[in-house]
């Protein structure tokens, strides 16, 4: 995809589609002429974001879709190809642990984080990508974190799940380019938004047990991305990036700073200090 101009008419399918980056993704892309098919873990929210997406006109289609699970993300899939060839995937879909120091946490929370964030993005890479590959056309895009750039303390396997998206999606693109093939992959790296990823424990299925957090802790984070972005103005960004053919896609420049300083660490040996600490109480 060369210009936005081109999205009229194409095919785009959006995980974690009902809130955030991800409602933000499908209402520009509706905007433009796409179509759609909307995946997310909430029902009710999918079918409010589906009700405001058609009242637009936009053609939609909405699956409801755990991307930890590898056969409901085959199951988007083949729904997506009965509408037609997928041109645009974006494994957007994302959850945070409640934080806390990384001795806390539970083999079920890294399963949760690590089972939406990173699984869900190989579930998706590995439906949908053999179809593109196959017409040599399409591109995937990878919601990753400005948390991959540096780190910071008390959310281990969220920071760890981001900084494995990026190596995933470096590793898959080399891939493209050793077969010659015109399918690409884009990294978004978004910084500080207004959005639910604080409550995210909403989400948690009954039998991924953990800490939850606390109300104060839910308000703090809460308070603290709220002065965030919106998701439309993160997801203008991002398809710019996608317009232009970028690899890596960053929100906020500020965070490139952050980038800078964790490099300059390596070649010193050094660890930088976080930018940004996470409040834990």
């Amino acid at each position: 995809m060369s210009s936005i101009e081109e999205l009229k008419g194409q095919l785009a399918v959006v995980t974690g589609a009902a809130s955030g980056l991800g409602r933000g993704l499908c209402s520009k892309l509706g905007e433009q002429g796409a179509r759609l098919v909307v995946a997310d873990v909430e029902q009710k929210a999918l079918d409010s974001l589906a009700a405001d997406l058609r009242s637009k006109g936009v053609e939609v289609t909405t699956v409801l879709t755990d991307v930890s699970k590898r056969d409901e993300v085959d199951r988007l899939a083949a729904i997506a190809a009965d509408i037609g060839p997928v041109d645009l995937l974006f494994n957007n879909a994302g959850v945070s642990e409640a934080p806390q120091p990384s001795s806390g946490l539970t083999e079920d929370d890294w399963a949760w984080v690590l089972g939406v964030n990173l699984m869900g993005i190989v579930h998706g890479t590995s439906a949908f990508l053999p179809a593109m590959i196959e017409r040599n056309q399409g591109t995937i895009v990878n919601t990753a974190s400005n948390s991959a750039l540096g780190s910071v303390g008390f959310v281990a396997a969220y920071t760890a799940s981001k900084h494995a998206i990026v190596g995933f999606s470096e590793s898959v693109q080399y891939e493209l380019w050793q077969r010659e093939s015109a399918v690409k992959i884009v990294v978004s790296l978004p910084g500080a938004m207004s959005t639910r990823m604080a409550d995210s424990a909403r989400n948690r299925p009954a039998e991924a047990e953990g800490r939850k957090p606390s109300e104060a802790e839910l308000a703090i984070m809460t308070a603290h991305i709220s002065h965030g972005i919106s998701g439309e103005q993160a997801a203008e960004i991002v398809l710019a990036g996608v317009s232009r053919g970028d690899f890596y896609v960053v929100t906020h420049p500020e965070d490139l700073d952050t980038a800078t300083r964790r490099y300059e660490g390596l070649m010193t040996g050094r660890l930088a200090p976080p930018v940004a600490p996470i409040a834990t109480e």
